[in-house]
């Protein structure tokens, strides 16, 4: 059979009401398996790639005290919670506060450090009078923007009109993602949650589904019932794992300190398990993901991989195999797509 993609005509135009259209453009599947993607770039190791992201939480949980966490921790390069950063510039709308505000809360981190790399506004244009343009230039003039916050999204966005919401939220998370999207960021939206509870807390957020499932994941901040300083952060992302993060605030520094994370969390990823437990003996392998999943399969039953998945999961697990002493890379050996795997024990 011919292959379609190789064969259409894809430079003819097609008319339509008195316009020329651009004919559809296809990728077979065996193209797709043969391409080479660069592993997902994260802001903050194992749970935040780029890309754009809605938190949400109750007034006064608490969100803009974990906005300028993250943000100084971005700032500075400096480790969150013991997840490694990385170092960039951060563009900080704080929409509710003014710049004595901000000066307060600065001023409560304990130990001095370099901000520099933080930057903040307290006025921006709505979406649809020119956000976006302002977002672009910004990042055109400091292409070391790594993490852009928009606390709260509800000063950038028009009022719903109340007849087409759901679309009005899917058009506007379509248009902020086009940031992160086109300059490989990570852009945060804080919002509301509603007063009633839901088992499924992503459920909790102001809007329709179309802002939840608009964008590529949502974190939500809920106090933990009978205690005045916890809180549950919880994290649901197209690329990562889901996370659940027990928190507690210390009032002194006005920072949220990590308890516990769950379980089912990376820390005990049955994959990394497996190729740890491969590896152990090892110091090189080499051979095709049938072979290395037969392997992995043998060692972790549980294992739901195929073979086309397995190389996409290792990639977006580079940073915490890099940080166990796994390296590995992707390649050809004649028409044969082999997997190369080279160990060493961290120091």
């Amino acid at each position: 059979m011919n292959n379609p993609t190789t064969n259409y005509n894809y430079h003819k135009l097609l008319s339509h009401n008195g316009r020329m259209v651009k004919p559809l453009a296809s990728v077979d599947g065996n193209s797709l398996l043969e391409m080479e993607f660069e592993p997902l770039k994260y802001v903050v190791e194992e749970w935040l790639p780029t890309g754009t992201y809605l938190i949400g939480g109750a007034p006064k949980s608490g969100k803009s005290f974990l906005m300028m966490q993250l943000s100084i921790a971005v700032a500075t390069g400096n480790a969150l919670w013991n997840f490694q950063t990385s170092k960039g510039r951060v563009l900080y709308f704080a929409l509710e506060d003014t710049y004595r505000r901000l000066h307060l809360r600065l001023s409560s981190i304990e130990e001095p450090c370099d901000l520099s790399n933080l930057h903040f506004i307290t006025m921006a244009e709505k979406v649809k009078d020119g956000l976006l343009v302002q977002i672009n230039d910004y990042i055109d003039n400091f292409q070391d923007t790594l993490l852009v916050i928009i606390d709260t999204i509800h000063y950038v966005r028009e009022k719903p009109s109340g007849k087409h919401i759901y679309a009005e939220d899917y058009e506007l998370m379509t248009q902020l993602k086009t940031i992160s999207d086109s300059r490989d960021v990570a852009l945060i939206l804080v919002t509301h949650t509603r007063k009633e509870g839901d088992d499924d807390p992503i459920n909790m957020i102001t809007g329709t589904t179309g802002m939840t499932g608009g964008g590529d994941g949502n974190f939500v901040l809920q106090k933990r019932k009978g205690v005045d300083n916890g809180a549950i952060l919880a994290i649901t992302n197209r690329d990562t794992p889901s996370y659940e993060f027990l928190l507690e605030f210390d009032s002194i520094s006005c920072q949220w300190n990590l308890v516990k994370r769950d379980e089912n969390s990376r820390e005990s990823d049955p994959l990394v398990n497996a190729l740890l437990t491969f590896l152990s003996d090892k110091k090189n392998w080499q051979g095709s993901a049938t072979e290395l999943l037969r392997e992995l399969k043998a060692i972790e039953s549980s294992l739901s991989h195929t073979p086309a998945t397995l190389s996409r999961r290792m990639s977006n697990l580079i940073n915490t195999l890099g940080s166990k002493g796994v390296r590995f890379k992707n390649g050809y050996k004649g028409k044969c797509r082999i997997i190369t795997l080279m160990y060493s024990v961290p120091m």
